[in-house]
Parts: structure tokens; C-alpha cells; sequence
């Protein structure tokens, strides 16, 4: 349960490509007019400031808005993300929803999977099998054919679940209404609030969460020497990347770990849009095996900055050496209570934007050439 799928948020990104992937033959456009007795014989797609889903539709849906409203009958999956999210209707695949409040009142026939600030599972909604859920708030009122796993700083239970609930809050509520047909499994600092008529069937079982502070030697000295490896033998082969690469970081640390923040949300925000224009789906892949390199490289690339740091910057040091002194430097920071996360998400933003301030120079350079060089011949 403490690995309640954290990273659900980029997983749903995720599927938003795979999903638009293998329906990307038979995808159209809906129009801005839908009507409750429109049928359409393939998969949607709708993105504005405003979307509106009506209709009978015969394969996958795909929206994109600020205010995305799903009202129709899908005999396929539905996958949107906005600032205000409403499924209704019905549902005869999953429902992947995203967004600042996501509120599902229809009958799915399979697995919601849901990221929110705030989320509501309406008492009308019926969802068949799972719902796993993360949200700042979250309140399940509909019935849940199968299993519960959520996650959030407050949850509240109130409708029918036919197997466990797993909850990680340190809020949890069990209204008067819920009915839990399996055990109630809670993470959670402080006892769960059960409302006198609530009904769990099986066990109820509270578990204390760690402080988080806890040291692993093992995993530490694991962590240490996968790192310290993979970072040497990369300076050791390419000893000309690593060096022009981390003379970004050298030159200016804060322009690189701007331009690694900036160029990472960008990376998303690219990703989705493409992903939800259909035709720019195999670009957005592109972009995502880039990101994903970059994030493997922006270790090693900062393990050698932080090398060439201690040793004053010495241009004659061996580069294995530099990467040998720096690794085991990073992992250590990385490791440390409470300041861990911080130098990882830096050490990101700082490699990964020592990386694309290197590979500037090479944009659209060759074209150029090629261009001048084509002109001066006429």
C-alpha cells in the first residue's frame, strides 16, 4: 500500500500515447454540435477550452479542455484530462481521468483510474471492477465492483465496495452508509473515523507509516556502487561528452538547472499535445525516449560537474577519476533525510539542462549549412 501508485499521474500521460497509438486508424474529430442521438462508428478525439461528449460512440474517447464534459454512451475506453473533469453516461471500457477536480457519476463497466487535487465518486456512479485513485481530497460515494486502493490527505468512504479498501491518509472516514464487502487496510497516523452504521465484513487493519527517515546500508551501499559504475565507464567512453556537457554546468549551474526546469515541463506539455493531436503521436514519442534519456544522463553528467568541482577544475584530471570522486558525492547527497528529494530533483533540472544547453549549438545547423551552401552554388 505504500507504493499506492504514486506515480499514476505520469502513468495516465503515458496512456494517453499508447491508447491514441492503436486507435490512430479509425480517430476523428467530434464536432462542436454533438448531439445526445449522434452515433459514431469509430474513436473520438475533442480538445478546447470547453469540450462536451454526447452521443453513442463505437470506440475510444479522447478529451482535452479546461471544462471536459463526457455525457455519452462509449463502448470503449475514456481518457481526458482539463481542470474540470465530469464523466457521465456510460462506459463499457476504463475511464482515465486527470485534472484539478474529476467527478465520475457513470456506470463503467471496467477499472477508473483517476489523478485530482479533489475527486468524487457520485453515489449514482457505478464502477465494475477497480478504482485506484489519488487525490489532495477524495470522496467515494458509488459502488465499486471490485477492489478500492486510494490515496490522499483526506478520504472518505460512503458507498458500496465488493472487496478490500487499501487507503493511505492520514484522514480516513468511513460514513454511515459504506459497506466494505472485503477488510479495510489503512496507512495512516491517527485511527480511522467509522460512522456507527458502517459495515467492513472482513478485517480491519491499521498500519503505522514510517517516518521516512530510515537508513538502508544495503540499498545505500547498492545505490552507490550502480551509480559510481554506470558513471565511470560513460566518462571513460565518451570523455568528450561528459566534459563538453558539463562546461554548461560549469560556466553558469543556475542558467543550467532554469533551462532543465523549464525544458522538462516543456517536454510535457509537448507531449500531450501532440499525443491528443493523433498525427503528431509519433513525434510525441520521440520527445518521451529524449526525456527519458535525459533523465538517465543528467546523473552522470552532474556526478562529473560536482567531480570537477572538488578538484578545482583541474583540464588535465582523468576523466574516470573525476567520475570516481563525484558519483559517490551525489549518490551520498541523494541519500541524506530530509535534503534527499531536493538534490535529486535539482541534480535533474542541472543535468538535464546542461544537456540540451550542449546540444544547442547543433540545432538546425547542418540545415543551415546546406541552405548557404545550396544559395552560394546558384
Amino acid at each position: 500500500m505504500k507504493k499506492l501508485r504514486w506515480g499514476l499521474g505520469v502513468m495516465l500521460a503515458a496512456f494517453v500515447g499508447a491508447l491514441a497509438w492503436t486507435s490512430v486508424s479509425g480517430v476523428q474529430a467530434l464536432s462542436s454540435d454533438a448531439k445526445a442521438d449522434d452515433v459514431v462508428h469509430s474513436s473520438v478525439r475533442k480538445v478546447g477550452k470547453d469540450v462536451n461528449v454526447k452521443g453513442t460512440i463505437y470506440g475510444d474517447v479522447f478529451c482535452a479542455g479546461q471544462n471536459v464534459h463526457v455525457d455519452a454512451t462509449v463502448y470503449g475506453d475514456v481518457l481526458c484530462a482539463g481542470a474540470e473533469v465530469t464523466i457521465a453516461g456510460r462506459v463499457e471500457g476504463d475511464v482515465r481521468a486527470a485534472g484539478r477536480n474529476v467527478t465520475i457519476t457513470a456506470k463503467v463497466s471496467n477499472n477508473a483510474s483517476v489523478a485530482a487535487s479533489e475527486f468524487v465518486l457520485d453515489a449514482q456512479a457505478k464502477i465494475g471492477q477497480d478504482l485506484t485513485a489519488t487525490a489532495t481530497q477524495l470522496d467515494v460515494r458509488g459502488s465499486v465492483g471490485r477492489d478500492v486502493a486510494v490515496k490522499g490527505s483526506q478520504v472518505s468512504l460512503d458507498g458500496h465496495i465488493a472487496r478490500n479498501a487499501e487507503v493511505d491518509s492520514p484522514d480516513v472516514k468511513l460514513m454511515n452508509s459504506a459497506h466494505v464487502g472485503g477488510g479495510l487496510y489503512y496507512t495512516s497516523a491517527h485511527e480511522a473515523s467509522i460512522g456507527q452504521n458502517a459495515m467492513v465484513q472482513g478485517e480491519t487493519k491499521r498500519t503505522v507509516p514510517e517516518n521516512g527517515n530510515n537508513f538502508s546500508a544495503v540499498f545505500y551501499v547498492l545505490a552507490l556502487i550502480a551509480m559510481t559504475v554506470v558513471s565511470v565507464v560513460i566518462a571513460l567512453l565518451f570523455p568528450r561528452f561528459v566534459q563538453k556537457t558539463s562546461d554548461r554546468a560549469i560556466a553558469s549551474a543556475p542558467k543550467a538547472v532554469l533551462v532543465g526546469l523549464l525544458g522538462g515541463l516543456a517536454m510535457i506539455v509537448l507531449t500531450v499535445g501532440l499525443a491528443f493531436t493523433v498525427v503528431g503521436i509519433p513525434l510525441a514519442l520521440l520527445i518521451v525516449l529524449f526525456s527519458f534519456i535525459g533523465i538517465l544522463l543528467s546523473g552522470p553528467i552532474v556526478a562529473y560537474w560536482l567531480g570537477r568541482v572538488l578538484l578545482r577544475n583541474k583540464q588535465d584530471a582523468n576523466p574516470g577519476l573525476v567520475m570516481l570522486l563525484g558519483a559517490p558525492v551525489l549518490v551520498t547527497l541523494a541519500w541524506l533525510p530530509w535534503i534527499g528529494w531536493p538534490v535529486k530533483l535539482v541534480s535533474y533540472w542541472l543535468g538535464f539542462g546542461a544537456l540540451l544547453l550542449a546540444l544547442r549549438p547543433f540545432v538546425g545547423k547542418k540545415t543551415l549549412a546546406t541552405a548557404k551552401s545550396k544559395t552560394s552554388k546558384k
